[in-house]
């Protein structure tokens, strides 16, 4: 009878654990062909949570039903399997926005897939591993975890797995706001304030009329080709 208790006392605090490891989440308030979502860390959403809840309800009155995540996300793959999970259902997921200290995955064994960045993976493991969102956006590719980077919480590596897909094929748009800290300042205020602008920005009706653009010296730069092809582009998109 005593190892029963136990055992039941075992399964009720391995139940609290995966339940207090769980993120919020707040589920779309407007439905929509497709879905939205905010991953936050939740220091930064306490410290910007009517700026983010603006933006949120910014994003949704254009009619895009929007998820907000938030989490102490511990890994990259905690954020992947949300993402795999949000995916699958149904209405499908459109897009993601990283905001504050959401993990970083550091690809290796992928320099194949980048345009521009090649360097020896002898070399220090931050200068020759590319951070990379693909590892979130493209969910059909299939990483090996190596380790865990010694001073950076947010830092992981991964190899590119041989018998992973060999070509990037997103399945949804994602981007990240986040501060850098080498700037100095308080980074949640900065967060906070870029929310700010973002949610002003999107209730103007306002009309393109300056765009700056550019390749990246050693890339592309000096192709004039490139430069009047992109011209052609951008006269399609913004006439």
């Amino acid at each position: 009878m005593k190892l029963k208790r136990i055992v039941l006392l075992i399964a009720v605090c391995l139940q609290a654990l995966s339940l207090a490891a769980a993120p919020r989440i707040i589920r779309p308030g407007v439905k929509s062909a497709t879905t939205f979502a905010i991953f936050i860390d939740s220091r930064s959403y306490d410290a910007a949570a009517a700026e983010v809840d603006a933006y949120r309800a910014a994003v949704e009155r254009d009619g895009l039903g929007t998820y907000l995540l938030i989490d102490t996300w511990q890994n990259p793959e905690s954020v992947r399997s949300e993402i795999v999970r949000m995916t699958e259902a149904r209405p499908p997921l459109e897009g993601v926005v990283f905001i504050g200290d959401i993990p970083v995955a550091m690809i290796r064994d992928a320099q194949h897939l980048t345009s521009a960045f090649k360097s020896s993976q002898d070399r220090d493991w931050k200068d020759s591993s590319v951070p990379s969102d693909r590892y979130y956006d493209c969910p059909d590719l299939r990483f090996e975890l190596i380790a865990r980077d010694s001073t950076d919480r947010l830092l992981s590596y991964f190899n590119l797995a041989c018998d992973s897909p060999q070509q990037l094929a997103p399945a949804f748009y994602s981007g990240r706001i986040r501060y850098p800290e080498q700037l100095g300042g308080d980074k949640y205020e900065e967060i906070a304030r870029y929310l700010e602008k973002v949610v002003a920005e999107r209730g103007k009706v306002d009309q393109l009329d300056c765009l700056v653009t550019y390749a990246g010296d050693g890339y592309n730069s000096d192709c004039l080709v490139c430069w009047m092809d992109e011209r052609i582009a951008l006269d399609a998109n913004f006439p």
